[in-house]
């Protein structure tokens, strides 16, 4: 949080920048105290940021596709203690368990490390060798991503970077519930919209039906088709909205559970008679769940207009 990716990626190879008009053509790069060459400087970035500056802003942020240059000289096993610890990223079981195991690359670890702290985290759907697919929880910090991985490239560590557009299939945009419809029918849309997705498997980091979904990618995608755009992450989404006391629940509010961290770690969406729709973990798909079930591990609710 694989998902679902638009046919034609905006695609940068690593290769030299070229020079503008007014200048020479630049030195080729001399080699670092390590003995390596630094790796050329990719031409990704000018595109990158103009298609992403078109995109609207209801469209789910790209993934980014990274490949790291070999750099013998960083310190691993410090970098992946702090891959392992850190708080910015969201590293699926399997990303974890390469980082974690040592399968993942000095350069490619450096990488991570050097992605900007952020509202929430960075999910890192693979990570194995010098190549990651990691995607941000909204465009502006895709945008903050990419103009930091310039310096990163100055030094060297980055080889390559593709942006991979996630489809999201198709939304509604031309309702807009908030404004134009009564409030108290938004969670009953809301709720409508999620059972079209029962079956759906579940993906971590997965946000739309053809790619597959997790439990705040499930919410994420239902309240964006009503012009509510919350992020893809169930820490995020416990803040956006209003509080609701269990005893005054309604269809479309977004339920909360199993605390970690100092924020809910599961969440799901109430649709009345004591029931909830979820998506709740690997191996699994979207269904209907009763809350009851899970009372000792419930955190709260949020109504999310």
């Amino acid at each position: 949080m694989t998902h679902a990716a638009a046919a034609t990626p905006t695609t940068a190879a690593a290769t030299a920048k070229p020079a503008a008009a007014a200048k020479p053509t630049a030195a080729p790069k001399p080699a670092t105290e390590s003995g390596l060459v630094d790796a050329p400087e990719p031409v990704l970035f000018p595109e990158a940021m103009s298609a992403l500056e078109q995109s609207s802003p209801w469209d789910l942020p790209p993934e980014m596709h990274l490949t790291a240059a070999k750099q013998a000289a960083l310190q691993a096993a410090v970098l992946r203690r702090r891959i392992l610890q850190s708080r910015s990223l969201a590293l699926s079981p399997a990303a974890r368990k390469n980082v974690a195991d040592g399968r993942v690359s000095a350069g490619a670890l450096a990488l991570l490390d050097a992605l900007p702290d952020g509202t929430s985290p960075f999910l890192v759907f693979s990570a194995k060798g010098t190549s990651l697919r990691v995607q941000a929880t909204t465009l502006k910090e895709t945008v903050g991503a990419i103009d930091g991985f310039q310096d990163v490239a100055d030094q060297g560590l980055l080889a390559g970077l593709r942006l991979v557009p996630v489809a999201a299939d198709t939304y509604d945009e031309g309702k807009n519930y908030a404004q134009g419809e009564r409030r108290a029918a938004i969670g009953e849309s809301a709720v409508q919209i999620a059972l079209k997705y029962l079956g759906i498997p579940y993906v971590w980091g997965g946000s739309t039906p053809t790619g597959g979904f997790d439990c705040s990618g499930l919410v994420m995608y239902v309240y964006g088709q009503l012009g509510i755009h919350l992020h893809h992450f169930t820490g995020l989404q416990w803040l956006e909205g209003t509080r609701i006391e269990a005893s005054q629940l309604r269809a479309g509010d977004i339920v909360f559970f199993r605390p970690e961290g100092g924020h809910p770690g599961h969440e799901g969406m109430y649709i009345g008679g004591g029931k909830f729709i979820q998506a709740p973990h690997t191996g699994d798909v979207v269904k209907i769940s009763d809350l009851a079930g899970y009372a000792s591990m419930y955190v709260g609710a949020v109504r999310p207009y």
